[in-house]
């Protein structure tokens, strides 16, 4: 399953491509992402992120907003998933998972629009990390900045974490991922390394 998305997202990545604005900061590279520029370097997009100033790796607006996002997607109010999916994008502006139940709920209300961006947006998120690497072994881990990406990544492709252990490879820190997908007992491991 993993192999497939990654063919899909090199595929993806090689006919896209993304154009590096070295000198940009990341409010400009966000709002050209957010109108769908194909040229974003998404990659360095998630790098000038970590480095602004507004960044925070533990965010608890983000996490409260993102628990009552899931909620009233449970129950299908569209109106409130769209509330606090964008406070939650607040918060942290790069979280795929978000994007994408905000495609979902925009297009459900009526934005096709709107949901376009969000669509973009995960797609691009979700292909810069996928081609950094194809997370078998440490050397060619997927490169996160963190472990949101790294719960994101897992939750879009139907991955469970069944356990973790820290390594140092090369002067990495590379994340060792257990997992198991939802339908099997099989554990599998998926190697990440920190930006």
């Amino acid at each position: 399953m993993v192999r497939g998305l990654l063919g899909a997202a090199m595929f993806a990545f090689a006919v896209f491509g993304g154009a590096v604005h070295a000198s940009e900061d990341f409010s400009s590279m966000l709002e050209r992402a957010q109108s769908m520029d194909h040229s974003v370097d998404f990659a360095a997009l998630r790098l000038a992120y970590i480095s602004s100033p507004g960044y925070s790796a533990i965010d608890v607006h983000f996490n409260v907003k993102g628990r009552e996002m899931r909620r009233a997607l449970e129950s299908a109010d569209y109106s409130a998933v769209i509330d606090a999916g964008e406070a939650a994008l607040d918060g942290y502006p790069l979280d795929p998972t978000t994007h994408l139940v905000l495609a979902h709920a925009r297009r459900e209300t009526g934005s096709p629009d709107r949901a376009d961006v969000h669509k973009f947006m995960a797609e691009r998120l979700l292909l810069s990390i996928l081609q950094s690497g194809d997370g078998l072994k440490p050397e060619t881990a997927f490169m996160v900045t963190g472990r949101r990406e790294i719960e994101s990544l897992l939750r879009i492709l139907g991955l469970e974490r069944v356990g973790a252990e820290r390594l140092m490879a090369d002067n990495q820190v590379i994340e060792k991922v257990y997992v198991r997908t939802r339908k099997s007992e099989d554990v599998r491991v998926v190697h990440f390394g920190m930006l």
